[in-house]
């Protein structure tokens, strides 16, 4: 699978009809936790098809916010599924990609291991320089949205 086509078509999704009250679980976020999705697979070692799957993960991860916060990973995995199948992506990485999906729902308890990077990618903006910044944006989307880490 061409992680560019996966990436043009999950940053259209978040750029075409993500309302911009979610100053924090935006495209940038998404971006960010590519980044880091793809330092964690080199550092680990992963497989070409391990990183593959975390980055397809990373990329969909919070698509599901296109239709509000609420439990928002349920929706990712439909838009992740969606686009797979219609690629026909095999069935075992469609299930592993969900996977990891649900594993970044708050609080994190992953169960896999792709599950675990993709939780420290979807993190990490917050123990960034941008610290500041990550928390502003999160409290602020978090004042226009009602959420609270749901």
């Amino acid at each position: 699978m061409v992680i560019q086509e996966i990436e043009n078509h999950a940053s259209g999704l978040i750029q075409n009809d993500l309302d911009s009250k979610y100053t924090y679980h935006n495209l940038a976020h998404t971006q960010n936790v590519v980044m880091h999705c793809r330092l964690l697979a080199e550092e680990a070692e992963l497989t070409e098809l391990e990183t593959e799957r975390l980055l397809i993960a990373g990329w969909f991860h919070d698509t599901g916010y296109i239709q509000g916060h609420k439990d928002h990973e349920s929706r990712s995995i439909k838009y992740a599924k969606a686009f797979l199948l219609e690629k026909h992506y095999d069935a075992d990485g469609i299930e592993v990609v969900c996977q990891a999906i649900v594993d970044t729902k708050y609080p994190q308890k992953p169960q896999s291991k792709l599950g675990e990077y993709l939780c420290d990618a979807d993190l990490s903006g917050l123990g960034s320089e941008d610290y500041l910044q990550s928390t502003g944006n999160l409290r602020k989307e978090m004042a226009e949205t009602c959420a609270l880490f749901s």
